[in-house]
C-alpha cells in the first residue's frame, strides 16, 4: 500500500462542512438526534482525513463521506440513535441500513460516487461479519476500511448511552485486539501508531468542531440545495 506515517494534519474544507449541516437539516432530523450524530462525524472526518494524509492514502472524496458516512440515521427516530437497551430485531435492520442512506444522498444527490461507496463500505468488517453488503477484505474500499477504525475510536471514546465510554488507551486495545478480524490490520496499526506518538491530535479535533456546531444550523442552510427533494419518501 506503500504507506508512510508522519506528518501533516487533514482540515475541513467549508464547502464538505455546508454540505454535511445542509444534508442534516434538510431532512428534518429530531433535534436529538442532531446533537447525537453531528459532532460525531465532524471529528471522524477530522481524524480521518489527518489519517489518510499520514498513511499516504488518495484523500480523494474522502473527507465528504466522513463528513457524511451517518447521514442514513438522520431519519431515524431518536428511541433507536439514542437507546440505552438493546434494539428489537426491526430496529436494528432499520440501523443497518444507514450506509445505504449515506450513499444515496453522497451519489444521488452530491454527485460524489467515491465518497459513496466509502460512506456505504463504513460498517463492512474485514473478516466479512460486517453490514450492510458483508464485504471481506480488499473488496472493501480503502476509504470504507479508513473511515470504520475513526469511527469505532470516536464510537469507544465519547458518551453513548448504550455503551461505557472507553479511555483512548483502551480504545487503541480494542482496536489492536480487533485487526485482522474487524480492521484493516496494516491500517489498524497505523492508526494506533499515530495516535500514540501524537502525530494525530485527538485535541485538535474536539476543539475544532464543539456541540455548538448544532444552532449554526439554521442559519447557515437557508439557501442549500434542497435534499429532500431528492431522497424518497418511504426509505425504510
Amino acid at each position: 500500500m506503500g504507506m508512510t506515517w508522519g506528518g501533516r494534519r487533514g482540515t475541513i474544507t467549508g464547502l464538505s462542512r455546508w454540505r454535511l449541516l445542509g444534508a442534516y437539516w434538510t431532512v428534518r432530523a429530531d433535534p436529538l438526534v442532531l446533537r447525537s450524530v453531528v459532532p460525531h462525524c465532524l471529528r471522524v472526518a477530522h481524524l480521518t482525513v489527518a489519517f489518510a494524509r499520514m498513511a499516504g492514502v488518495s484523500q480523494e472524496e474522502l473527507e465528504e463521506a466522513a463528513l457524511m458516512h451517518d447521514v442514513g440515521k438522520v431519519i431515524l427516530s431518536p428511541r433507536i440513535i439514542c437507546a440505552s437497551s438493546a434494539l428489537s430485531p426491526v430496529e436494528w435492520h432499520l440501523l443497518q441500513a444507514h450506509p445505504w442512506m449515506a450513499a444515496l444522498v453522497l451519489g444521488e444527490c452530491f454527485g460524489l460516487r467515491r465518497a459513496a461507496r466509502y460512506a456505504l463500505d463504513h460498517h463492512e468488517n474485514w473478516d466479512g461479519s460486517g453490514y450492510p453488503r458483508g464485504l471481506r477484505g480488499t473488496a472493501i474500499s480503502l476509504g470504507g476500511r479508513l473511515i470504520r477504525i475513526v469511527d469505532s475510536f470516536d464510537a469507544m471514546t465519547h458518551h453513548r448511552p448504550y455503551v461505557t465510554r472507553k479511555s483512548v488507551s483502551q480504545a487503541l486495545h480494542e482496536i489492536e485486539k480487533g485487526a485482522g478480524v474487524l480492521y484493516d490490520s496494516q491500517l489498524a496499526a497505523g492508526f494506533c501508531k499515530a495516535v500514540q506518538s501524537g502525530c494525530i491530535s485527538l485535541h485538535e479535533a474536539d476543539g475544532r468542531y464543539p456541540d455548538m456546531v448544532i444552532p449554526e444550523l439554521a442559519r447557515g442552510t437557508a439557501s442549500f440545495l434542497s435534499v429532500e427533494e431528492k431522497l424518497p419518501t418511504s426509505r425504510y
